[in-house]
Formats: C-alpha cells, sequence, structure tokens
C-alpha cells in the first residue's frame, strides 16, 4: 500500500511486503493503482508469490470470502486433495479455496486451531503439513513452489508463536460447546411439589404456621406426588 511521505509530502512510499521502501510520486502511483487487478493487500501478496497459474479465478473471488478488517499476508497455489487451488493466509486464519468448473471446496482453519507448520522441501517444489493443535493430525497441501512455500510457513508459524495456549484451549472449548446441541431442562411436577414442602418444613420451623395446618398441608402435597 501506498503511504504519504512525512519528510517529503508529495512522494509516497511502499508500505506492503513486496518492494519495501520504494518511493513514487501521486501520480504514477495513482496510475499504478488502476492496473491493480486486487484489493492492495491480495496485490501485493500475488506480487510476493510470483506464479499464480491456474488460480486466478480464486484470485479474483478472494476480496468477498474475507472477514470486516481481515488483511491477506500471503498467497500461493497449492495443492490439496488432488485439488489445484489457492493457499492463503490471512492475519487471522489459513484459507484453502478451490473453484472448479464441477466441484468447489473452501477449507477454513483458525489460527487458533493450528499448533505450527513445517516445510518439507524440495529442490523446486515441496510439500507443507499444518498441525492441528491438541492432536496428532496435519493437513497436507503439495505442489508448492520451494521460495514461496518456506516464506508462507514462516507468515504462519509467526502468528500461530503469538497464540497462548490458554487461547487455544478457550477456542476448542467454544468450538466443542457450539457444535453439542442445547437441551432444554423439564421441569417435572414432583420438583415443584418437593420445593414447595421444603418451604412448609421451614414454615413450621420458624413457628410460622401451627402444627395441625403443618401436618394437614404436607400430607396434601405427599398424597399429590407421583
Amino acid at each position: 500500500m501506498w503511504v504519504v511521505d512525512k519528510s517529503s509530502p508529495e512522494e509516497l512510499i511502499w508500505d506492503g511486503h513486496s518492494h519495501r521502501g520504494e518511493r513514487t510520486s501521486v501520480k504514477n502511483a495513482l496510475r499504478e493503482e488502476k492496473r491493480a487487478r486486487h484489493r492492495y493487500d491480495i496485490q501485493d501478496a500475488v506480487d510476493q508469490a510470483g506464479i499464480t497459474i491456474k488460480v486466478n479465478r480464486e484470485l479474483k473471488q478472494l476480496e468477498s470470502k474475507l472477514l470486516e478488517h481481515e488483511v491477506v499476508l500471503a498467497v500461493l497455489p497449492a495443492t490439496h486433495s488432488d485439488e489445484r487451488g489457492l493457499l492463503v493466509a490471512t492475519n487471522s486464519r489459513i484459507m484453502f479455496v478451490f473453484l472448479g468448473w464441477v466441484n468447489r471446496t473452501e477449507l477454513v482453519y483458525d489460527y487458533r486451531s493450528i499448533s505450527h507448520m513445517r516445510w518439507l522441501g524440495g529442490f523446486i517444489m515441496g510439500r507443507m503439513r499444518a498441525y492441528v493443535f491438541g492432536t496428532q493430525s496435519s493437513i497436507k497441501f503439495t505442489q508448492v513452489w520451494n521460495p514461496v512455500g518456506k516464506k508462507f510457513v514462516h507468515i504462519v508459524n509467526s502468528r500461530t508463536e503469538s497464540i497462548s495456549n490458554v487461547t487455544r484451549s478457550e477456542f476448542e472449548y467454544n468450538k466443542i460447546a457450539r457444535s453439542t446441541k442445547a437441551t432444554e431442562y423439564q421441569v417435572r411436577p414432583n420438583d415443584l411439589l418437593a420445593n414447595e414442602v421444603v418451604e412448609l418444613d421451614s414454615q413450621f420451623e420458624l413457628g410460622l404456621i401451627e402444627k395441625d395446618v403443618y401436618l394437614s398441608s404436607k400430607l396434601d402435597l405427599l398424597k399429590r406426588m407421583t
């Protein structure tokens, strides 16, 4: 993203991941923004990835899938379960988007559910695994370009390292709570009658009612219990 240089208001300075510190004039920045195909953070991530072959459809729809105030940090083409799609790292989660002519896949992994990510390198292409917090299971991504994949892993790990175990535990607990069906507690008639018996006993012990009234009332309540 271009921002105004405080030392020279007539110039702009690039504040994104790629070309950091590069300067330009306001006129050139406006011309470049018109040529950009995506939102500034997405375009910046695309520039870093370099190769985005066969994921143009996913890139065009990526902005519509983002949450409010969510910022894209990195993108790269990757294969997951034999589907060649777009892998995205934002400031809050990992996303995998595949938009085929027939099949469509969209997977979301919150950083709180990821313990860490591992790069399994190759000379040109490599593999990545994201390990789920609290388990031995992992999410596999293959056919990833080597330099881009390493940077992606570094970004994800820097985000996961900043999340405490307490935050992750709360996230897991809330996820389980949301998946559990709420059951409404049913009050039985005997429960209400039992409360009346307890209240009646208390009144008698405090001397608020006579003994004959207490005994007749309690007998009536006990008869009504089923």
